[in-house]
């Protein structure tokens, strides 16, 4: 009996396993001066959150390109799993010093592959985002 009960939790122990659930995709684009459209490289604070953040703010390349890695969660229940993935905002954050800053939603843009849900690694492309430069009274 006591062998049975030590082989049985085995295999359920063994049967539940964490599956990684997308709490919001990738985000990729390009940040350029809306007045001369050159990139502006190699600076920026780009994140889909504005706190507790598991995912670190990003940067723009030397060409202006920037990549905000996907956030995930390895839940074990499902259900706190779903609660999460759906209050997460679908938004993105952008400052770069001497610029407007800009904040916009983006779930009307492409996302490859389309409708994967929240156990499907997807990328969304919001393009090209020109940013104004500041003038003192429109920014900080």
């Amino acid at each position: 009996m006591r062998l049975f009960i030590i082989l049985a939790s085995v295999i359920i122990l063994t049967s539940c396993s964490f599956k990684t659930v997308y709490l919001k995709p990738a985000i990729k684009g390009q940040i350029l001066d809306a007045e001369t459209n050159q990139p502006i490289a190699n600076q920026g604070y780009i994140a889909s959150f504005l706190a507790e953040n598991n995912q670190k703010a990003v940067k723009t390349d030397g060409n202006g390109f920037f990549y905000l890695k996907e956030a995930i969660d390895d839940d074990l229940i499902k259900f706190n799993a779903y609660q999460k993935f759906q209050n997460i905002p679908q938004e993105i954050y952008i400052y770069i010093s001497g610029y407007e800053s800009r904040a916009f939603s983006f779930v009307n843009f492409p996302q490859n592959p389309k409708n994967g849900g929240m156990y499907t690694k997807s990328v969304v492309d919001i393009g090209k985002v020109y940013l104004k430069k500041c003038i003192k009274t429109n920014c900080e």
